[in-house]
């Protein structure tokens, strides 16, 4: 997978994560303004400078114009409403959480926001400007995270990407409010079973890297990953996604093997990405989800989300990926 939009961070906080997407991942762009690169650790560095895996893209002034807009639309919503984003968020109090200043620990650059943002924020007493930006909770930054990464996610015609399941059930509620019955899609929430090696929070980052880079593991990767975007792009525009099933299989079992030998045993997982259907009837998914049993692939369930998040005759702008790296069992 490439043309991945990855936040809420500079990088995943994560290290098992980055590990996975050494493994699997062709490419992600961590947002991440120029001037803030002497905040990216050594380790993350290391993988930039030593694999094809990262790819920064830096803010556009538009972006955060277009973030800002959507960003305070919401907040005034959420202020009207703190019990139900309090579900969400997994927080009883969310003003309360936003405006104690002991909870102001991340920052938010100037390049990625605006200074209308700032002063609303500090009039709201949301945070605190400082040199770079803005310093606020850590759920509000990633509340503009989402709007930040979707909006440029859509100009480049990519694919937000995220490690949190938080912000991966906020930036799900987004697509699904206000659905009206005239504008509804349906989205699937397709699951493809692969593997990561067998311990991997105790293997050695570097080893993960010399896999990455080892020959002929690039183009096992990236052959795995092609056919999983032509299955994705079948569901998106109702192709027969039974076409591309046996090439999958073989694809991923020959990287299986290969994950296998390389660090001496696998265990499964589930990673979770959610795809717009061309069909607007939910009981083709369905059909879709039974056919799909005994393969790689299950489909744990559908929403309908707002037409408004096809915001394009590009359907895979409406996509997005959790890799959460919740394993299915050894």
């Amino acid at each position: 997978m490439q043309n991945l939009i990855y936040y809420p961070t500079f990088e995943p906080e994560n290290e098992t994560w980055l590990k996975y997407a050494l493994i699997y991942l062709d490419e992600f762009s961590p947002i991440v303004p120029p001037r803030a690169y002497s905040e990216v650790s050594e380790q993350f560095r290391k993988v930039e400078n030593e694999t094809d895996l990262v790819k920064f893209v830096g803010p556009e002034q538009q972006h955060g114009i277009e973030a800002t807009h959507k960003v305070i639309q919401e907040i005034k919503v959420i202020l009207g409403d703190h019990s139900a984003y309090g579900t969400i968020f997994n927080i009883q109090n969310i003003l309360e959480t936003w405006t104690n200043p002991a909870n102001w620990t991340q920052t938010l650059w100037i390049e990625k926001l605006t200074d209308h943002f700032i002063d609303f924020c500090i009039k709201n007493h949301f945070g605190r400007r400082v040199n770079h930006g803005i310093e606020l909770s850590p759920e509000l930054c990633g509340l503009y995270m989402t709007f930040l990464a979707e909006t440029i996610a859509y100009q480049k015609q990519a694919t937000p990407i995220i490690d949190s399941p938080v912000l991966d059930r906020f930036s799900t509620y987004l697509r699904a409010k206000d659905v009206k019955t005239a504008g509804v899609l349906q989205a699937a929430n397709v699951i493809v079973q692969t593997a990561l090696p067998s311990e991997i929070e105790n293997i050695n980052i570097d080893k993960v890297i010399k896999f990455r880079t080892s020959p002929g593991i690039a183009e096992l990767r990236r052959s795995f990953n092609i056919t999983v975007e032509s299955f994705y792009n079948s569901v998106e525009n109702e192709f027969d996604p039974y076409t591309y099933l046996e090439s999958i299989k073989r694809t991923n079992g020959e990287l299986t093997k290969e994950i296998g030998l390389f660090f001496g045993g696998v265990v499964s997982l589930g990673l979770g990405a959610l795809i717009l259907s061309k069909t607007d009837n939910p009981s083709k998914l369905e059909v879709l989800k039974a056919s799909l049993e005994g393969t790689i692939f299950s489909i744990a369930g559908a929403i309908g989300i707002n037409s408004a998040w096809k915001l394009s005759k590009e359907r895979r702008n409406a996509r997005k990926f959790l890799t959460n790296l919740k394993r299915l069992g050894a």
